[in-house]
């Protein structure tokens, strides 16, 4: 049976987000024992979509809206850095792998999102900088966290549901835990209180066109962005099949399959290094 919506909030605000253990055991470390500056601490946290969310969402709380990490780890400090890492779960053995591909799948869209907006500059009108750009893509997807790691039960009859022929991975898991993945976003981004450059394509990314008219632009870069991944072969979860490139969104950006093609082509040749995230994630 569904949740309330009341009840889905509560656990929304209260259930805590996964992470890696070993990541929040290296900013241990390089906090407690190596005393290491705020931008190689910035550097762990930007690799991980839960740790970017929640100190971001920190010195927003306190008055530093800023989707810049260095800035915001050295404004709140790495105490109250290293508190907020405290404070995210370690994920159970069993969700490891999905934990894996969803971080996976998040650096795929982060590569892609500043390559994508290089090759539509012209069609924006957004001025963002490439570590904001950068950011969205790492914690665009966290709805979908939301939903495997809170409402785990519910979450394995929709995905049994799927895997049994039914289509719509956004319906059918909003249908067994009484919100979709993208309210579930919205959710948690008011209750973290992230800035509107990462909220809005957090929740409407699926649906750009029903984001705010001064963050359009960017969920629409983000919906595509997802989608290229994910056809890359960057799935995750029970969220299998690539959702259609909504046509809004194509005509809005003025896509063609050669620009797609090419922003895909430049993805791969940065992957170097996501390669290595990945391959440490698996080890």
């Amino acid at each position: 049976m569904p949740h309330s919506a009341a009840a889905i909030a509560a656990r929304i605000l209260t259930a805590g987000l996964p992470t890696f253990a070993r990541t929040i055991a290296k900013l241990e470390h390089l906090v407690v024992e190596a005393e290491a500056p705020a931008h190689v601490v910035a550097a762990v946290i930007a690799t991980d979509p839960t740790l970017t969310a929640l100190t971001l969402g920190q010195a927003h709380a306190a008055g530093h809206a800023s989707t810049n990490l260095n800035e915001a780890v050295r404004r709140i400090g790495q105490g109250v850095v290293l508190a907020t890492a405290r404070s995210a779960i370690p994920v159970a053995a069993a969700q490891r792998g999905m934990l894996a591909a969803c971080w996976g799948q998040a650096n795929a869209v982060a590569t892609l999102i500043p390559i994508l907006v290089e090759h539509r500059r012209s069609q924006l009108k957004g001025g963002w900088d490439a570590e904001t750009l950068h950011l969205v893509g790492l914690v665009h997807d966290l709805g979908h966290v939301l939903a495997f790691s809170s409402f785990t039960e519910e979450y394995v009859r929709a995905a049994l549901r799927l895997k049994k022929g039914e289509d719509g991975f956004e319906r059918v898991v909003g249908e067994e835990i009484g919100a979709t993945p993208a309210q579930l976003a919205g959710l948690a981004a008011r209750g973290w209180q992230l800035p509107p450059v990462l909220a809005a394509p957090m929740e409407h990314w699926r649906r750009p066109n029903l984001a705010p008219a001064d963050q359009i632009e960017l969920a629409a870069v983000v919906h595509v962005a997802h989608i290229l991944a994910h056809a890359a072969g960057f799935d995750a979860g029970a969220d299998r099949w690539v959702m259609p490139m909504d046509d809004w969104a194509i005509s809005f950006l003025n896509l063609r399959t050669s620009d797609c093609e090419s922003t895909l082509d430049r993805m791969f040749e940065s992957m170097d290094e996501l390669e290595l995230f990945e391959g440490a994630l698996g080890g």
